[in-house]
């Protein structure tokens, strides 16, 4: 997870409860090297070792895997349990996510497949916001200037207000076999989104007829007239994407190997479209 300043930190994962035991920050100028280090025992109490100062350039809030959070403060740490989402209980087919409010006062449970949400107030435990937009895997990314939420699922892009409202859509293919976006980023900035997607067509599958991803593209919207303002072709999907300039991408494709490819966007004839009507799905 990115932090300020060159600073970062990385989940260490086992096959534990919780699945995440060790956090360690780090700085670019020796990414090898961890200046300091989070343990989670099996009393679910964290202790700390190294310059704990290095913290303090980092997020909060981490996600230990549902339905465990922690909490990082100068003065105290302590394991967050959240619980699922009302009356949709968690099924092997459609896991729960979590995912850490920039805020650190608020985390979203998200189902993986059916798209309903819920944000939870980590002071009390209540539920801030309870969502459903329709099926589809949601990406969650939040806007650097506002802190806003924004949301991807499957074709649309979703701008929220505060209150977890949706207060703009818009819809990335007209056509009925729609598109998968698979990731959103920002540029710092806040004034355009990095929209991946992919584009679906037939392919034999194991089921007789089945829509997959293939090739797409990256388009560059603009966060306030929600409008597409440039773009660039992609050979596979994408799974990372990132800002190097204005118009210049890093971004690593699905099924390929570790390198990264750098993209520059350039004019495209792109249009977003209204969000499909309420209970119309392609899946």
């Amino acid at each position: 997870m990115a932090g300020l300043d060159g600073f970062f930190a990385v989940k260490h994962h086992t096959f534990s409860e919780p699945p995440v035991r060790v956090l360690t920050a780090h700085h670019v100028s020796a990414p090898e090297l961890p200046l300091a280090r989070l343990a989670i025992d099996d009393a679910f109490q964290v202790t700390g070792s190294g310059d704990q100062s290095a913290w303090d350039k980092l997020p909060r809030l981490y996600d230990l895997v549902y339905p465990y959070l922690l909490e990082f403060t100068p003065e105290s740490a302590r394991i967050i349990r959240l619980p699922g989402i009302p009356g949709e209980p968690e099924t092997p087919d459609d896991p729960y996510r979590t995912i850490p409010c920039p805020d650190a006062a608020t985390a979203i449970v998200t189902q993986t497949r059916r798209g309903r949400f819920v944000v939870y107030d980590l002071s009390d435990g209540a539920v801030r916001a309870d969502v459903s937009l329709g099926v589809g895997p949601p990406i969650f990314r939040f806007h650097p200037s506002t802190g806003l939420p924004w949301m991807a699922r499957h074709d649309t892009i979703v701008k929220f207000d505060a209150a977890w409202r949706p207060v703009q859509m818009a819809r990335i293919r007209e056509s009925v076999r729609g598109s998968v976006i698979s990731e959103m980023a920002f540029h710092p900035s806040g004034s355009v989104a990095a929209v991946a997607y992919s584009e679906r067509r037939p392919v034999p599958m194991i089921q007789p007829y089945r829509l997959a991803p293939v090739e797409g593209s990256v388009l560059l919207v603009d966060t306030e007239a929600m409008e597409v303002v440039s773009g660039a072709a992609t050979d596979r999907w994408v799974d990372d994407i990132a800002f190097i300039s204005n118009s210049r991408l890093a971004l690593r494709e699905r099924d390929g190997d570790i390198e990264v490819r750098f993209i520059d966007a350039g004019p495209v004839d792109v249009r977003l479209h209204p969000p499909r009507p309420a209970g119309e799905e392609w899946l």
